[in-house]
């Protein structure tokens, strides 16, 4: 029927969709992994046209620095790994769940021995990897040749895109320990998260007295 209850609408969004999961246990678990992978065809695609014509003077350091742009895409996701982890700890003992995972691994079984949550880390592996490719690359090319500068906007971008990544994470982690201080604060009346509060240090407070 088209004239659905509120009811209605709301236990068709917590219905399960995947693996016993519901809809936002899926955008929690996988965040935005669809986007990165569509960015990372991009690149694989610009890269592939360029080696089949490679000679001496072919460059990879402009295909870089084009698709990098929306790499930002990985502070996102990285952002959001812990709660990817913490629903992945919850639900991993569900049969339903546990099936799912098990049958995924099997279809990857050629491919990778990696479990579940360790494949789910390998995006936030990825640009400190470009990093690393892209600085190697650099080292082994010589000034003139042309693509040596696209290289060196690309290293500097990329390590841009790193640096924002671990600022995310940082930020996330922050926010997550002022919640669970938070909790510990009984008859607390106000909330500690505010904008450009961060948490600095968690420990045992002793008072002195003097004699």
């Amino acid at each position: 029927s088209s004239s659905a209850t509120p009811s209605t609408t709301t236990a068709t969004t917590e219905a399960t969709v995947l693996g016993g999961l519901t809809k936002n246990d899926v955008t929690l678990l996988f965040g935005n992994i669809e986007d990165i992978c569509e960015e990372n065809d991009k690149l694989l695609w610009d890269l592939e046209r360029r080696f089949e014509n490679w000679n001496s003077c072919s460059t990879i350091g402009d295909i870089f620095v084009k698709n990098l742009g929306n790499f930002q895409l990985y502070g996102n996701y990285n952002a959001g790994y812990s709660d990817a982890a913490e629903i992945f700890n919850k639900r991993k003992k569900a049969p339903e769940f546990s099936s799912f995972v098990e049958a995924q691994q099997l279809l990857l079984a050629d491919q990778s021995n990696l479990d579940f949550l360790s494949l789910l880390i390998m995006p936030i592996q990825r640009i400190p990897r470009y990093r690393m490719l892209l600085s190697e690359c650099l080292k082994y090319t010589e000034i003139e040749h042309p693509d040596f500068q696209p290289l060196k906007a690309a290293v500097a971008r990329v390590e841009t895109i790193a640096d924002a990544a671990n600022e995310s994470i940082r930020a996330r982690e922050s926010i997550v320990k002022m919640k669970a201080v938070e909790k510990k604060l009984v008859g607390l009346n106000m909330e500690l998260f505010s904008p450009g509060r961060v948490f600095i240090r968690e420990g045992t407070l002793i008072k002195i007295c003097r004699k």
